[in-house]
């Protein structure tokens, strides 16, 4: 069996952002997430909550050998013999501050380790005169145009694998328009990481009740066994729903006694649903 966690982080910190050396750390975990055994060659599926305050930037899948990224909201991966990781990254909605009016915060992401590096990555080829100060501070203004070109590989040979965030981006290049502010990171990894899109059997997947958030609940449960919990004021029924679920997954391959038994997990849940909508009713 293979050890898998799916978790969600926050980019930066409120100490500020600073690449050689860190002012604080690189980013933040965030509420919820879950972590179980599953079987090598089988297929976990995680789906990016909404948050307040946060915006969704990207997925990484990282075995500590491999990595990749993604800017969908789900993902399906493969897991094979090594401990798997799985990601969701989030940033500030309207950013996470910076030295100047209007730029870009910069920084170099490894696939691999799961986590952003200190290396130069980086030449701003419109204005080399900035190219120290981005690799150091992290940070691009942008009173005129600057187009940036990722180095091809850093970190004892890690490659370049795109660019992620708001900047129009064509291979290593990204370009940032002028008086425009956001987020550019340029991805890195030691060996790829497939993230297939195949029929998942949602049975060796993850549900997200309520998403992962920094302030309300949530629940994650891995559909098919394994562990999960609640987060959050709604804890003990959603507790109690991915009880009956599991059930209900799980006793469709008893014949007449199963179906015997999801029918009682029907009524339970038509009983847990009545019984909540009178707490939230007050």
């Amino acid at each position: 069996m293979t050890h898998v966690v799916i978790n969600a982080k926050r980019i930066g910190s409120p100490a500020g952002h600073h690449r050689q050396p860190r002012s604080g750390p690189t980013s933040s975990t965030l509420i919820g997430g879950a972590s179980t055994e599953a079987t090598p060659g089988s297929v976990v599926h995680a789906t990016a909550a909404e948050l307040e305050g946060l915006r969704f930037v990207f997925w990484s899948a990282s075995d500590g050998i491999g990595g990749a990224v993604t800017t969908t909201s789900s993902i399906d991966q493969q897991v094979g013999d090594s401990p798997l990781t799985l990601t969701a990254w989030y940033y500030p909605v309207g950013g996470d501050g910076g030295p100047g009016d209007s730029g870009y915060l910069i920084d170099a992401f490894s696939a691999t380790l799961n986590d952003f590096v200190d290396d130069d990555f980086v030449t701003v080829t419109s204005d080399p005169s900035l190219t120290s100060t981005a690799n150091v501070a992290g940070w691009v203004p942008t009173k005129a145009a600057q187009v940036l070109t990722a180095y091809g590989s850093v970190h004892g040979g890690q490659v370049f694998q795109s660019w992620l965030g708001d900047a129009s981006a064509t291979g290593a290049t990204a370009s940032l328009a002028q008086g425009a502010s956001g987020l550019a990171i340029a991805a890195y990894r030691a060996q790829q990481i497939a993230i297939p899109r195949p029929g998942t059997d949602k049975r060796q997947g993850w549900l997200i009740f309520g998403g992962i958030d920094v302030d309300g609940g949530g629940f994650v449960i891995p559909i098919g066994g394994g562990p999960g919990g609640p987060v959050g004021p709604w804890g003990p029924f959603i507790e109690r729903v991915g009880h009956l679920l599991q059930v209900g997954a799980h006793s469709s391959r008893l014949g007449k006694e199963g179906v015997r038994l999801q029918h009682l997990a029907l009524e339970q849940l038509h009983v847990a649903i009545k019984e909540q909508s009178g707490v939230i009713e007050g």
